[in-house]
Parts: C-alpha cells; sequence; structure tokens
C-alpha cells in the first residue's frame, strides 16, 4: 500500500470519527438542554380556544360561564375540577369554577387530563368547526347533494395512500 493510500485511508477515518463525534455530542446536548416550558393558557390558545375572564364576582363572559356551570352540574362525577363543589348557590358555584380555572392557567407541562378538563371547563364553549376555522383548517363537505369538495376528498386520499405506502416500505425493506 502507497504512502498516498495510507494518508488517504487515515484521513477517511478521522472524518468518521469526527463526524460520528458530532453527531453524538449534539444529540446528546439536544436531549440534556431544558425544554422550554409552556403554560397551560398558552397551550390553550394556540390550540384555538379563547379563555373566559377568570375575575372573581365579574360578569364577563356570564353567559357562558352559566352554560358551562349548567354542563359542569349536568356531568355526574365525570372530569371534574378538583376543588369545585356544587352547591345551590350559582354565583358561589361560578366562583369556584372561576377560581379552579384560573389556578390552572399557570400551570406549566400539564397532564393531558389536566389538559382536557381545562378545555372542558375553561374556555370559551365553541363548536369544532370554529376551532378549526380559527386554526385556518378547513371542513369538507361530505353529503350526496354537495359534491364540491370531490377533489379535495381525492387529494386528500391520495396523500394518505402515498405516506402509508412510504412507511411501509420504510419498515419492511432490508
Amino acid at each position: 500500500m502507497s504512502v498516498a493510500s495510507k494518508v488517504a485511508l487515515g484521513l477517511g477515518g478521522a472524518g468518521a470519527v469526527g463526524t460520528g463525534s458530532y453527531f453524538a455530542v449534539s444529540s446528546l446536548s439536544k436531549e440534556n438542554s431544558p425544554q422550554p416550558k409552556t403554560k397551560l393558557s398558552k397551550k390553550l390558545v394556540d390550540g384555538g380556544f379563547d379563555l373566559l375572564s377568570f375575575k372573581l364576582g365579574r360578569t364577563d363572559n356570564s353567559t357562558e360561564w352559566n352554560a358551562i356551570l349548567t354542563k359542569y352540574k349536568d356531568s355526574g362525577n365525570k372530569d371534574l375540577l378538583e376543588g369545585v363543589n356544587i352547591s345551590n348557590v350559582d354565583t358561589d358555584d361560578t366562583n369556584a369554577l372561576k377560581s379552579a380555572c384560573s389556578s390552572l392557567m399557570d400551570l406549566e407541562d400539564v397532564s393531558d387530563e389536566i389538559y382536557n378538563k381545562a378545555r372542558r371547563w375553561c374556555v370559551v364553549p365553541k363548536k369544532v368547526s370554529e376551532i378549526l376555522g380559527k386554526l385556518s383548517k378547513t371542513i369538507l363537505k361530505n353529503t350526496s347533494t354537495d359534491r364540491s369538495n370531490d377533489p379535495l376528498w381525492t387529494q386528500n386520499a391520495e396523500r394518505r395512500r402515498q405516506r402509508i405506502t412510504t412507511i411501509l416500505l420504510f419498515l419492511y425493506l432490508p
């Protein structure tokens, strides 16, 4: 083996070790670096929801709070907020809900359970179509009388079929 071959082989090996070291260090530093924590209030707003007013004794969003309180009372024991005891005095119950919701808003990195409770009891009630519209999403029509979205349905189906094919090929290739 000539000197030039040995030098090239040595440089290639050093390059491979250097590249591998770079990727190993960068992946470790990403795992160890602290991820920014997101408050629950920001997560809800980013998800297309509008927060209710949590100020006690105020009548802001009173229509929404009354609707939520009615649903809360009808929910039985499902997905209730901690510390909210329902009485027969609507003002006290509304203030208890407001207080519980307010205490949740500053929490960071909350569990899905807490997020779902806050989404259910602490935001302005909206239809799914309104939330999707706020997130710039379009609901496609799927009726026998209105076929205007058929090309979009076809495009979406084809795009999903291609993704599935790509995933399956990736999984089954040696």
